[in-house]
């Protein structure tokens, strides 16, 4: 029988699933794998394994969207404010990495990352980021 699994404070799914089998009384049929990538869960998988049936269930945490990307202005608008990644990234609370990744299109903000970005770069959201068909 596999073993109870044990969460930290940082893996609230993990936690809030093995919460729900406790209740149900499988918490020692049960073994949870919880796919994280920097305190983001990505997909939960739940396997049970009981006396009369085993039941494998997995949970992506994301809709993937190979139809569509968001682009954005995040250079042009800096660079029109005369501003550093450096300070950019300060002002915004963010690393220069960040900023980097953010302008090269590798990496889509977070909302309150994009308020920031819009609010320091004097436009609104819709003129920094723009959702478009690939």
């Amino acid at each position: 029988m596999p073993s109870t699994p044990k969460y930290d404070h940082e893996d609230l799914p993990g936690f809030i699933v093995q919460l729900v089998l406790l209740f149900l009384g499988l918490q020692n049929y049960a073994t949870i794998r919880v796919n994280a990538r920097k305190y983001v869960v990505e997909q939960v998988q739940i396997t049970l394994q009981l006396p009369q049936c085993y039941v494998n269930f997995t949970y992506d945490m994301f809709v993937k969207d190979t139809g569509h990307t968001v682009v954005n202005s995040v250079r042009e608008k800096r660079t029109l404010l005369k501003l550093t990644q450096d300070e950019l990234a300060d002002k915004v609370q963010a690393t220069r990495q960040t900023i980097i990744a953010i302008e090269k299109g590798n990496y889509v903000p977070s909302v309150l990352l994009a308020l920031r970005l819009s609010s320091i770069l004097n436009c609104s959201v819709e003129d920094v980021f723009q959702y478009e068909k690939i």
